[in-house]
């Protein structure tokens, strides 16, 4: 059984055979038919029309602007992460004097909702 019966080639080794009638004493082989048109007219012969490769330029441009982006606020934000850094190792007192205005500010905004 070969892959046009829904089998294997590698299955058997009849599959590799030609398939050949004879006409009148004379070999005929059994060409595959050209598949009909699919009615859709294309730019050339079977090509894709030339709107989806301007998408797809388009797209590709699309992305590296949005990566572009992406790797400049990266860097933005590893840079204060460094600031940062530096700046509560210079003033800790400052830093620890900050935070607990900040969790006043916080406790104080928590008991005047009510919540936990």
């Amino acid at each position: 059984m070969g892959v046009e019966n829904g089998g294997a080639p590698q299955g058997d080794g009849e599959a590799h055979r030609r398939n050949v009638d004879y006409v009148d004493g004379v070999p005929v082989c059994h060409t595959p038919a050209l598949e009909p048109g699919t009615g859709q007219s294309g730019e050339g012969a079977g090509a894709v029309p030339v709107e989806v490769f301007n998408r797809v330029a388009q797209l590709q441009e699309q992305l590296e602007a949005a990566q572009a982006k992406a790797e400049k606020y990266d860097r933005r934000l590893e840079k204060n992460r460094e600031y940062d850094k530096r700046w509560r190792e210079r003033d800790p007192e400052k830093v620890r004097e900050l935070a607990r205005e900040r969790q006043k500010r916080h406790r104080a905004r928590q008991r005047q909702s009510g919540g936990t």
